[in-house]
């Protein structure tokens, strides 16, 4: 296994080689091109458009209506020096002035025996943005089993909305209220741990 702190950048243009012998880096489809990790997406996804990063140095899916399960899945990485790990990817699904409905990123780890959804992503992002997810409980042991899973809108348009992913990490984060209209916001947070509250002052009258 990896060990964590682990990043994977996709700047090789090509199917990352990661730390483990054989490489578990894989990616397969059941119809369609896949994740790719060269070329230029089309329409607002472009390099030359709204995405301003260089095309080789990111992954992606190239929609066009007949993609079925294009899975990219990543290699093992070893949690256990982390108290809170946690996954984090760049993320990019913006249609900028095009219309449709988005296409769907599905996040998901393996516990052993059963692909766990982290996440289902199916909205648009401002550019390039970053998801944080706490990995508590969708460990397979000490270990982060993750896989990137994409799914057409099923509409004949779902050509203009490619699905880009970078820069995935496992590491340790720090835990807490990430939401600034409660009481407790923590500004230093990574991950929202649940635990945003309010403070109530009770006054009791005899």
């Amino acid at each position: 296994t990896a060990p964590a702190p682990y990043h994977q950048e996709f700047s090789t243009g090509a199917l990352p080689v990661g730390v483990c012998a054989p490489n578990q880096w894989a990616i397969s489809a059941t119809s369609g091109s896949g994740w790719v990790f060269t070329g230029n997406p089309g329409y607002n996804a472009s390099t030359t458009v709204g995405n301003n990063r260089l095309a080789g140095e990111f992954t992606w899916i190239d929609f066009s209506g007949t993609d079925t399960d294009p899975i990219l899945e990543v290699e093992d990485v070893d949690a256990s020096t982390t108290t809170s790990p946690a996954l984090m990817f760049d993320y990019f699904s913006d249609l900028g002035t095009y219309s449709c409905a988005y296409n769907i990123l599905h996040v998901e780890a393996f516990d052993g025996t059963t692909w766990n959804t982290v996440v289902s992503l199916q909205q648009g992002t401002t550019g390039w943005e970053t998801f944080t997810y706490p990995l508590s409980g969708l460990l397979n042991g000490n270990n982060a089993e993750i896989r990137f899973r994409g799914e057409s809108s099923g509409l004949s348009c779902d050509f203009y909305n490619d699905l880009l992913l970078d820069d995935v990490m496992v590491r340790e984060v720090v835990l807490g209220c990430t939401d600034p209209t409660w009481d407790n916001y923590d500004a230093l947070a990574e991950a929202d741990d649940g635990s945003c509250a309010n403070n109530y002052t009770l006054y009791m009258y005899d």
